[in-house]
């Protein structure tokens, strides 16, 4: 199913607390699909290319269907470009790293549910505080 999708689309894998992010590559005959994502324990420009299946680690892959207007070719060049932010899991995590390829607005859902998360637990606790 991978192989018939175009470079650039976003794929995704559960991580257990999270959602990890990256971007097909182009197809490369007799070679498995390949994936670009960040990977915050690199040094540097912190990107890993990497075969689908180490990016999967034996979980299910999703598409995310994540897409700009800008061609593939562009889209992986600035991703493979080393040209972004260094990573920062509020500022610029791999939900950003695609966006940021695909000339998007900076964003991260995950980022959003998690403080979402927080403020309800926060809340709850004062509010537990205060009716005591």
């Amino acid at each position: 199913m991978l192989e018939s999708l175009p470079p650039a689309t976003v794929i995704s894998v559960n991580r257990g607390a999270y959602r990890h992010v990256g971007l097909l590559t182009e197809l490369c005959p007799g070679q498995a699909r390949k994936v670009i994502s960040l990977n915050p324990g690199l040094a540097g420009s912190q990107l890993v290319e990497e075969f689908v299946s180490t990016f999967a680690r034996n979980q299910e892959v999703t598409v995310e269907g994540l897409s700009g207007t800008l061609p593939w070719w562009q889209v992986l060049a600035r991703a493979r470009s080393g040209a972004h932010p260094a990573y920062s899991w509020t500022q610029f995590n791999c939900e950003h790293f695609v966006r940021f390829a695909h000339q998007l607005p900076a964003a991260s859902p995950q980022v959003r549910a998690w403080g979402a998360i927080a403020a309800t637990v926060l809340f709850v606790a004062f509010q537990g505080k205060v009716a005591a």
